[in-house]
């Protein structure tokens, strides 16, 4: 799928006239075909809505508050890195720098530190660690969760699953 970035009205207007846009479809290869018959499962995050600041009532914008300035860096580069006469290179490089900074720093932010289930502090893993290590872990039988699994910014696994008696994890 190739991005398409308006420069002006006319190419706003006109980009699709020019060019043949489709969605790409979702596929994967693998390096090595499977040991027995099966069926793959993947962990993926799904995009949002599509963004629209006309329709009533706009669409939000899904990011934590604490990166939004991630975005306003990144926005302020591209709008002073244009050929235009608000074009400011000094500015546009500080953004762009700023920008980057703020990139790696999500990349590396952790987003679950310590969690406990009914008060007993939990083991804490990521999913990916979990699939390598303990590759049972979603189909164990159900019991009081003994550890924790996260991927992302977001999502949280419980391993073993929860039975069905009161289990308190607080976040």
């Amino acid at each position: 799928m190739t991005a398409i970035y308006a420069e002006s009205s006319w190419d706003a207007d006109e980009a699709i006239d020019i060019f043949d846009v489709h969605a790409a479809s979702l596929s994967f290869d693998t390096d090595a075909s499977p040991s027995f018959g099966g069926s793959y499962e993947l962990l993926t995050v799904e995009a949002g809505g599509a963004l629209s600041f006309t329709s009533i009532p706009p669409s939000t914008f899904t990011i934590p508050d604490d990166w939004i300035h991630v975005i306003k860096w990144g926005a302020l580069a591209d709008l002073f890195g244009r050929q235009s006469n608000a074009a400011d290179p000094l500015r546009q490089s500080y953004c762009e720098q700023r920008y980057q900074m703020g990139l790696k720093l999500l990349m590396d932010a952790p987003a679950l530190l310590a969690m406990r289930v009914n008060n007993v502090p939990t083991q804490i893993s990521s999913v990916r660690g979990a699939d390598l290590y303990n590759t049972s872990w979603e189909g164990a039988d159900q019991s009081s969760p003994r550890e924790i699994y996260h991927a992302g910014l977001n999502l949280v696994a419980l391993s073993p699953p929860p039975d069905s008696g009161v289990n308190n994890v607080p976040l």
